[in-house]
Protein backbone atom coordinates (compact mmCIF):
# COMPACT_ATOMS: atom_id res chain seq x y z
CA UNK A 1 0.00 0.00 0.00
CA UNK A 2 3.08 2.29 0.47
CA UNK A 3 4.63 3.11 -2.80
CA UNK A 4 7.14 5.56 -3.87
CA UNK A 5 7.25 7.90 -6.80
CA UNK A 6 10.54 9.42 -8.26
CA UNK A 7 10.12 12.33 -10.56
CA UNK A 8 12.56 13.96 -12.63
CA UNK A 9 15.18 12.21 -15.53
CA UNK A 10 16.07 9.65 -12.40
CA UNK A 11 14.02 6.41 -13.23
CA UNK A 12 14.02 3.65 -10.94
CA UNK A 13 17.11 0.98 -10.15
CA UNK A 14 18.47 -0.99 -8.29
CA UNK A 15 22.05 -1.98 -7.67
CA UNK A 16 22.66 -6.17 -7.44
CA UNK A 17 21.71 -6.15 -4.30
CA UNK A 18 18.35 -4.81 -4.71
CA UNK A 19 18.88 -1.45 -2.99
CA UNK A 20 17.20 1.82 -4.58
CA UNK A 21 19.63 3.74 -6.53
CA UNK A 22 18.22 7.48 -7.16
CA UNK A 23 20.87 9.49 -8.78
CA UNK A 24 23.92 9.16 -6.24
CA UNK A 25 21.96 8.25 -3.50
CA UNK A 26 21.03 4.84 -2.13
CA UNK A 27 18.14 3.66 -0.33
CA UNK A 28 19.16 0.33 1.50
CA UNK A 29 16.58 -2.29 2.43
CA UNK A 30 13.87 -0.63 4.80
CA UNK A 31 14.39 -1.51 8.53
CA UNK A 32 10.90 -3.37 9.54
CA UNK A 33 10.01 -4.40 12.54
CA UNK A 34 6.79 -4.35 15.28
CA UNK A 35 7.35 -3.67 18.98
CA UNK A 36 5.93 -7.16 20.46
CA UNK A 37 6.25 -6.74 24.61
CA UNK A 38 8.92 -3.94 24.50
CA UNK A 39 11.05 -5.92 21.87
CA UNK A 40 11.67 -4.94 18.16
CA UNK A 41 11.25 -8.32 15.73
CA UNK A 42 12.22 -7.85 12.86
CA UNK A 43 10.37 -8.53 9.58
CA UNK A 44 11.69 -9.16 6.31
CA UNK A 45 11.47 -6.35 3.54
CA UNK A 46 12.52 -5.37 0.10
CA UNK A 47 11.81 -2.71 -2.62
CA UNK A 48 10.24 -3.66 -5.54
CA UNK A 49 9.83 -1.65 -9.11
CA UNK A 50 6.08 -1.03 -10.07
CA UNK A 51 7.07 1.14 -13.21
CA UNK A 52 9.63 3.25 -14.47
CA UNK A 53 9.28 6.00 -12.32
CA UNK A 54 7.48 4.15 -8.94
CA UNK A 55 8.53 1.17 -6.21
CA UNK A 56 6.57 -0.30 -3.81
CA UNK A 57 7.89 -2.08 -0.42
CA UNK A 58 7.22 -5.74 -0.23
CA UNK A 59 6.83 -6.96 3.16
CA UNK A 60 7.00 -10.36 4.58
CA UNK A 61 3.90 -11.42 6.96
CA UNK A 62 3.31 -9.97 10.23
CA UNK A 63 0.88 -8.96 12.76
CA UNK A 64 -1.57 -6.35 11.37
CA UNK A 65 -3.13 -6.21 14.95
CA UNK A 66 0.16 -4.14 15.87
CA UNK A 67 1.53 -1.23 14.42
CA UNK A 68 4.65 -1.88 11.43
CA UNK A 69 7.42 0.25 11.56
CA UNK A 70 9.38 1.53 8.36
CA UNK A 71 12.67 3.03 9.22
CA UNK A 72 14.31 3.82 5.78
CA UNK A 73 18.41 3.42 5.81
CA UNK A 74 19.62 6.37 3.37
CA UNK A 75 23.20 5.94 2.36
CA UNK A 76 25.25 9.38 1.03
CA UNK A 77 28.47 8.59 -1.11
CA UNK A 78 30.14 11.52 1.24
CA UNK A 79 32.32 11.31 4.10
CA UNK A 80 31.53 13.36 7.26
CA UNK A 81 34.18 12.87 9.83
CA UNK A 82 37.66 13.34 10.53
CA UNK A 83 41.31 11.81 9.14
CA UNK A 84 41.82 10.09 12.07
CA UNK A 85 40.36 6.86 13.10
CA UNK A 86 40.49 6.95 16.68
CA UNK A 87 38.44 10.65 16.46
CA UNK A 88 35.32 8.46 15.97
CA UNK A 89 31.94 11.38 15.10
CA UNK A 90 28.41 10.02 16.23
CA UNK A 91 25.00 11.17 14.51
CA UNK A 92 22.12 11.09 16.43
CA UNK A 93 19.40 13.25 14.89
CA UNK A 94 18.93 13.81 11.17
CA UNK A 95 16.17 15.80 9.46
CA UNK A 96 15.67 17.58 6.13
CA UNK A 97 14.44 20.69 4.92
CA UNK A 98 11.93 21.11 1.86
CA UNK A 99 14.22 20.38 -0.98
CA UNK A 100 15.64 17.61 0.26
CA UNK A 101 18.58 18.72 2.14
CA UNK A 102 19.97 16.47 5.00
CA UNK A 103 20.72 18.39 8.65
CA UNK A 104 22.24 15.89 11.31
CA UNK A 105 24.00 16.69 14.59
CA UNK A 106 25.80 14.41 17.04
CA UNK A 107 29.21 14.87 18.51
CA UNK A 108 32.94 14.25 17.12
CA UNK A 109 36.04 14.21 19.52
CA UNK A 110 37.68 15.13 16.38
CA UNK A 111 39.62 18.39 16.02
CA UNK A 112 39.65 18.45 12.40
CA UNK A 113 36.54 18.06 11.57
CA UNK A 114 35.69 19.30 8.36
CA UNK A 115 33.61 22.59 9.99
CA UNK A 116 32.48 24.75 6.58
CA UNK A 117 30.60 27.79 6.44
CA UNK A 118 31.21 27.85 10.45
CA UNK A 119 29.77 29.57 13.00
CA UNK A 120 32.13 28.30 15.56
CA UNK A 121 34.93 27.01 13.58
CA UNK A 122 36.88 25.96 16.08
CA UNK A 123 36.97 22.80 17.95
CA UNK A 124 35.84 24.47 22.23
CA UNK A 125 37.60 21.43 24.27
CA UNK A 126 37.33 18.65 26.69
CA UNK A 127 36.59 14.95 25.06
CA UNK A 128 34.07 16.34 22.39
CA UNK A 129 31.98 19.02 20.66
CA UNK A 130 28.62 18.88 19.46
CA UNK A 131 28.16 20.07 15.62
CA UNK A 132 25.36 21.11 12.94
CA UNK A 133 25.89 20.20 9.48
CA UNK A 134 23.89 20.30 6.58
CA UNK A 135 24.50 18.29 3.45
CA UNK A 136 23.16 19.06 -0.18
CA UNK A 137 20.16 16.72 -1.31
CA UNK A 138 22.36 14.25 -3.16
CA UNK A 139 24.90 13.84 -0.74
CA UNK A 140 27.65 15.36 -2.51
CA UNK A 141 28.55 18.70 -0.75
CA UNK A 142 28.83 20.05 2.49
CA UNK A 143 26.84 23.15 2.19
CA UNK A 144 27.94 23.80 6.38
CA UNK A 145 28.91 22.36 9.25
CA UNK A 146 29.83 23.76 12.85
CA UNK A 147 30.97 23.08 15.62
CA UNK A 148 28.81 23.86 19.20
CA UNK A 149 30.34 23.54 22.25
CA UNK A 150 32.28 25.13 24.87
CA UNK A 151 34.96 23.83 27.70
CA UNK A 152 33.20 20.67 28.44
CA UNK A 153 31.76 17.35 26.52
CA UNK A 154 29.26 18.82 24.54
CA UNK A 155 26.50 16.58 22.02
CA UNK A 156 24.24 17.44 19.89
CA UNK A 157 20.93 14.69 20.09
CA UNK A 158 18.23 15.27 18.20
CA UNK A 159 17.46 18.38 15.13
CA UNK A 160 14.87 19.39 13.35
CA UNK A 161 13.81 22.11 10.70
CA UNK A 162 10.50 23.66 10.31
CA UNK A 163 7.91 24.68 7.50
CA UNK A 164 10.68 27.90 6.98
CA UNK A 165 13.56 25.54 6.63
CA UNK A 166 14.61 26.96 10.13
CA UNK A 167 17.00 24.53 12.16
CA UNK A 168 16.36 23.53 15.60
Amino acid sequence: MIRLAVSGPNQVRFDRDVNLVLGRTLLRHPSVYQAVNGERRPIAARFRKRHSHEVEFEIARYDRARPLVIDPVLAYPSLLGAGSPTDATSIYGVASDSAGNAYVTGFTPATDFPARNALQPNYGGDNADAFVAKISADGSTLLYSTFLGGNNTDQGNSIAVDSTDAVW
